[in-house]
């Protein structure tokens, strides 16, 4: 009996330091969610903060391939969100530094962007 439970609370172990996480960057807790952070990325729009500013979107602008996966990781000291004019494609909740949200876009088009808490943050993703 003592052997069983033993292993029992060494597998219990194991699954813990596994961690239970989806592969996501968020949900419920006020971080983003869209795509799987395990799907790759094609490009990449960094949050980083600006001494004029409170964050800023590098690149601003930036084009990418129909289907093409687009990550934003928050590299900045402030929560920040992204908000895209065309509601085909899933906003991010605010989330905060060391946080990355991921959006795919299936539909060749021009997509506007800002951080609704940060007005000054804006760009635009060209899809062909």
């Amino acid at each position: 009996m003592r052997v069983t439970a033993a292993l029992l609370l060494s597998f219990a172990l194991v699954l813990g330091a596994c961690g239970g996480g989806s592969g996501s960057s968020g949900g419920g807790d006020g971080t983003a969610k869209a795509t799987p952070l395990s799907t790759p990325a094609d490009a990449t729009i960094r949050m980083t903060t600006d001494n004029r500013t409170v964050g800023a979107f590098e690149p601003k602008t930036l084009s990418v391939k129909v289907g093409g996966v687009v990550e934003f990781p928050n590299e900045s000291n402030a929560a920040h969100d992204v908000a895209f004019s065309a509601k085909t494609i899933k906003d991010a909740k605010p989330y905060g530094p060391g946080k990355t949200f991921k959006a795919t876009f299936p539909v060749a088009g021009s997509y506007p962007y800002k951080c609704t808490l940060h007005p000054g943050m804006k760009g635009e993703i060209t899809v062909a």
